[in-house]
């Protein structure tokens, strides 16, 4: 079934199969096959050991471990999704949103199997695919992002990229890692549950999808900024060493870039605080008109058209004369500079 798979995908000018898949089907519609904590049997006793486990797929995504738990309910991130598999329905190279870790759970049916590429070889595959199918890219650009392109294993091995196979059967969990991209076909009938999570070694991982979804103008699901700061408030025990070190080390980074972002922005624009401004509340609330990035921490408007609001990626992307735009922004450089050294304390 595996040869035939690959004979059809590497073969288009052949027989032509058409399959049905139903994936992204919501748990919050339909149900999840793991006991959540808020079904009414969640109480009984031989339900509650399942409704509390950590490796029940409805609770990973809010482990205490997890930078996620501080992230609202999201369908296909912090909420599952269930997928339906039929013989030969495929799910294509992707890698998942924000670079997050994903856990796939197989309820029941037949084997799924995948195929990976570690995270280190990934901006090679992504070159590999462009150059392998220019005229794809040319026509839609963020092609990697819609799940629809498969080249086979042989191909990337051929091109120098390693990549490595797992069978997966019912009762079984694969997880991805962040910026490794995967994919695979189901073998038959079968049903599975997928959910994402994100330990603090996530964090750098998350800070270059951020700075990618920006240059591609992606819309951005979860406000990196906004749970970087979640994070660096939250941490308060020395114990917690080794994620306040991780945290410290991102935080750190971002703020050296937010700094010279500033120092540039400043040269084009007059700057108000937080405190100076009666809008700033919901204008941190809003994206960037041109990248689509989140103004958790500042921004610009121009008098010319005040309700269009840019990041400090995007400021030059008003053609008014920089004495009418405006930066707004929630904390000054040395507040954000104060959290980075309360964390490298703990650290």
């Amino acid at each position: 079934l595996e040869g035939e798979f690959w004979r059809l995908v590497e073969s288009p000018c052949g027989r032509s199969v058409e399959v049905i898949y139903g994936a992204d089907i919501a748990t919050a519609e339909v149900g999840s096959g793991f006991t959540s904590k808020t079904d009414e049997c969640a109480d009984n006793p031989g339900q509650k050991k399942y409704a509390t486990s950590p490796w029940n797929v409805c609770n990973m995504p809010y482990n205490p471990s997890s930078c996620l738990k501080h992230v609202e309910a999201t369908t296909g991130i912090t909420v599952p999704w269930l997928y339906f598999g039929m013989t030969l329905s495929t799910f294509c190279w992707h890698v998942e949103d924000h670079h997050f870790y994903s856990v796939n759970y197989h309820h029941f049916g037949d084997p799924k199997v995948w195929y990976s590429i570690p995270a280190s070889y990934s901006a090679k595959f992504e070159e590999v695919m462009r150059r392998r199918l220019p005229h794809l890219f040319e026509a839609q650009p963020d092609l990697l992002h819609s799940l629809v392109t498969i080249l086979s294993p042989k191909v990337l091995r051929d091109e120098g990229i390693p990549v490595y196979r797992a069978e997966q059967h019912p009762r079984s969990y694969i997880i991805t890692f962040p910026y490794a991209y995967h994919a695979g076909f189901n073998t038959g009938f079968n049903c599975a549950e997928a959910v994402n999570f994100a330990p603090v070694d996530w964090l750098p991982f998350g800070a270059v999808a951020t700075e990618q979804y920006a240059r591609d103008k992606r819309y951005q699901s979860v406000a990196h900024d906004q749970l970087l700061a979640t994070l660096c408030d939250g941490a308060e025990h020395p114990s917690q060493s080794g994620a306040c070190a991780t945290i410290a080390s991102v935080m750190r980074e971002r703020v050296e870039v937010e700094k010279a972002r500033r120092e540039a922005t400043f040269v084009d624009a007059t700057a108000t605080g937080a405190a100076e401004d009666d809008d700033a509340p919901d204008l941190f609330e809003k994206d960037c008109a041109a990248c689509r990035a989140d103004l958790h921490w500042a921004g610009v408007r121009c008098e010319c058209k005040p309700k269009r609001l840019y990041c400090l990626r995007c400021v030059r992307e008003c053609k008014c004369v920089p004495e009418k735009s405006v930066m707004f922004y929630r904390h000054t450089i040395e507040e954000l500079e104060g959290k980075c050294a309360r964390l490298e304390a703990l650290a």
